[in-house]
């Protein structure tokens, strides 16, 4: 129930796909179970990818991971139409890629992207063409996915920094969710606690702050508070009537 559930709201499975792997999942469970299964999980009227390549996408990507090979590829979105417009004019992307990962209802590829010499993130089901190079992949000893993803909102990507950040107390859960149960908490009184952590600050962060209202703010540094409230003014202003 909890792997086909899982499938049925993947937004990086198609409709097609979801159905077909859950009839799978269902074979593992007896004939009374399997209709079950087909009953209570409901995968119609989803929002749902639309790329029916991103199985073997996933299958040449697992494989340049264990042979430490790099990938091309051609990576797209898609217009009004619903037209799929090629990024850099479908010239092939190069990616070191270090690992898979399930992040906000979206799967991405993880590595070194050689044309900004630096980590880098892309959906899986926005990947066109993917083959495995015979370069041996460009390593980086220092990475750890999960402070990747800690440090990243929505997976926009942006110049890391140490944000120091201040919350009420009903907030830590929240925080917990985020940045785990490992975090250095200094109570700051008796309703506000502080964190500092490393942020890859972007418009993606700000909106999360955005959310939280005022039980939320940043104490600095001071560029990246300024950075927060010129958003909420741009954001202010195109409000204005």
């Amino acid at each position: 129930k909890l792997l086909a559930d899982a499938v049925a709201s993947a937004k990086f499975i198609t409709e097609r796909k979801s159905d077909s792997l859950i009839q799978k999942i269902g074979k593992h469970a007896s004939k009374h179970e399997n209709k079950q299964l087909r009953r209570n999980i409901m995968i119609r009227n989803r929002v749902k990818a639309l790329n029916e390549h991103i199985y073997y996408n996933v299958d040449r990507i697992n494989e340049a991971i264990t042979d430490k090979k790099q990938i091309h590829f051609k990576y797209f979105d898609y217009d009004l139409d619903k037209k799929k417009i090629y990024r850099r004019d479908g010239a092939l992307y190069t990616l070191s890629p270090y690992a898979l990962f399930w992040d906000d209802e979206n799967y991405y590829a993880i590595g070194f992207y050689e044309k900004y010499n630096r980590i880098s993130h892309f959906r899986i089901d926005r990947m066109e063409d993917v083959s495995v190079s015979n370069l041996e992949m460009r390593k980086d000893g220092d990475f750890d996915v999960a402070a990747y993803a800690k440090k990243t909102f929505s997976m926009f990507t942006g110049e890391e920094e140490h944000v120091s950040l201040r919350f009420t107390n009903n907030l830590i859960n929240v925080i917990y969710d985020k940045f785990g149960k490992d975090i250095f908490i200094r109570k700051i009184d008796d309703e506000h606690f502080q964190i500092n952590v490393p942020i890859a600050v972007s418009t993606a962060f700000y909106g999360w702050l955005f959310q939280l209202g005022p039980s939320a703010a940043i104490l600095g540094p001071e560029h990246v508070r300024m950075g927060y409230l010129e958003q909420a003014k741009k954001i202010a202003d195109m409000h204005k009537y």
